[in-house]
């Protein structure tokens, strides 16, 4: 069990994202959602994460 871990999931396919968001909600994390790497760096910047579950290639910044 990972409860109350904190995860941030970064894809640009929503279906990806609900997917992910839907198996660790379940399984008691918290997690946050971004569309696109230059949307979880924001995030990043003002909240803190235990995981980042991210996507290679995306558009506007990439997962690497």
């Amino acid at each position: 069990m990972v409860k109350d871990l904190r995860v941030l999931v970064i894809d640009d396919e929503n279906m990806i994202r609900e997917i992910i968001k839907a198996v660790l909600t379940n399984a008691g994390c918290e997690v946050a959602e971004a569309a696109d790497g230059a949307i979880g760096l924001k995030i990043l910047e003002s909240e803190s994460f235990d995981l980042v579950i991210t996507d290679i290639l995306m558009p506007e910044k990439e997962g690497i």
